[in-house]
């Protein structure tokens, strides 16, 4: 959907919010780069990308902020190259005053300033554990909205967005293929306890339903309702944090295009996902911390199958990592990562044979607080 008026309002907003900066107001500036390679067992080139994301961030008040996040990206792999800034993602929030509990309302909208029309050949050079795993879409636009309310060590809050999808033309060679994807509504509910001084734990459940996808105005596919479990845990022992991370999504059945239009598929041919992640912190000091990660993903193979095979093969993922952070000042932050990611995937309408993937994610960032 074409929808300027959000545009509008990021302006409004924008320019009553630089017309007087008060003392209080605080701006943060970031920058980096990324570097992602990925190579699996069918290509004979690996792809590598490079990212340089910049953000800025201004809170005028306690209840009012902005923020406004781009990047460039150059992705190569063997003869093909692809570089282009991404999508600008700007966002205002607001947290509304005086009210029995804290909430947060906005705006977030996705600018089309990236490339979104591509070749196909380019869109594979693509990985999608890259940081930049999509050229550009269409102007978007979400409203969100966020409540929380403590009583004693039980936190209950709820949160949501409903987003706009807008259309564009994602190639140069086809007329009339403009794509509209479908709207978004996404619920998220959660509970937190603090158990103790040391101990954290936490639950969320959250569900997203799609709008149908159109190409050229008419309906082609409409993807399946998700439901998303998760779960988490904190302990602190100074000098040590650690955290576990729990997720698992249950994707419901798809519609696709059938000559008496949108039909709901027999068989699921998405499978289900399960993931875990274990982090630890070492604070050195107030200035110098230490993390590590490890991360595991499981999806089972779909249950639709096509002579034989699943649409979609069994796939598992771990990643395992480490991470420093270190405040050069109290106003310049700094961080560094490395991340190495393997996975597997089965065979699927797609690849004969399983496929292995070996990744290394490296990033640098960098913030100033003014």
């Amino acid at each position: 959907m074409k929808i300027p008026g959000g545009i509008v309002l990021i302006w409004i907003v924008l320019v009553v919010a630089f017309a007087r900066i008060p003392a209080s107001a605080v701006i943060l500036i970031a920058s980096g780069v990324r570097v992602d390679r990925f190579k699996d067992d069918a290509a004979e080139d690996a792809s590598v990308g490079v990212t340089i994301p910049l953000g800025l961030r201004y809170a005028y008040n306690k209840f009012l902020s902005f923020s406004l996040e781009s990047a460039y990206n150059r992705t190569e792999q063997g003869s093909i190259t692809l570089s282009s800034f991404t999508d600008a993602l700007a966002r205002v929030s607001y947290i509304i005053p005086k009210l029995p509990l804290p909430v947060m309302v906005g705006v977030m909208v996705n600018l089309p300033t990236g490339q979104k029309t591509i070749e196909d050949e380019e869109k594979d050079i693509m990985d999608e554990d890259a940081e930049v795993d999509d050229a550009g879409q269409g102007l978007n636009i979400g409203f969100l909205f966020s409540g929380a309310k403590k009583y004693q060590n039980w936190t209950i809050g709820l949160n949501g967005q409903y987003a706009y999808k807008g259309e564009y033309d994602p190639t140069d060679n086809f007329p009339d293929d403009d794509f509209d994807p479908g709207d978004h509504l996404l619920v998220n509910a959660k509970v937190q306890w603090k158990a103790s001084s040391a101990l954290n734990v936490g639950t969320s459940f959250a569900y997203m339903h799609v709008w149908p996808d159109t190409v050229g105005g008419d309906e082609s596919f409409q993807e399946g309702s998700t439901t998303t479990l998760r779960g988490n845990l904190q302990l602190t022992r100074q000098p040590f944090t650690w955290g576990l991370n729990a997720q698992y999504i249950m994707p419901a059945k798809s519609k696709y295009l059938e000559t008496e239009g949108l039909k709901t598929e027999p068989d699921n041919s998405k499978g289900r996902n399960a993931a875990l992640a274990l982090n630890g912190t070492y604070t050195h000091s107030q200035r110098l911390m230490f993390q590590a990660m490890v991360t595991l993903q499981h999806t089972t193979e779909s249950p639709k199958q096509e002579a034989g095979v699943p649409y979609v093969g069994k796939r598992v993922q771990y990643s395992l990592g480490p991470r420093v952070i270190y405040s050069v000042t109290p106003a310049l932050s700094s961080n560094v990562s490395v991340a190495y990611l393997h996975t597997r995937e089965d065979a699927n309408i797609y690849t004969e044979d399983a496929v292995t993937t070996h990744g290394l994610k490296c990033n640098l960032g960098i913030s100033y607080t003014f």
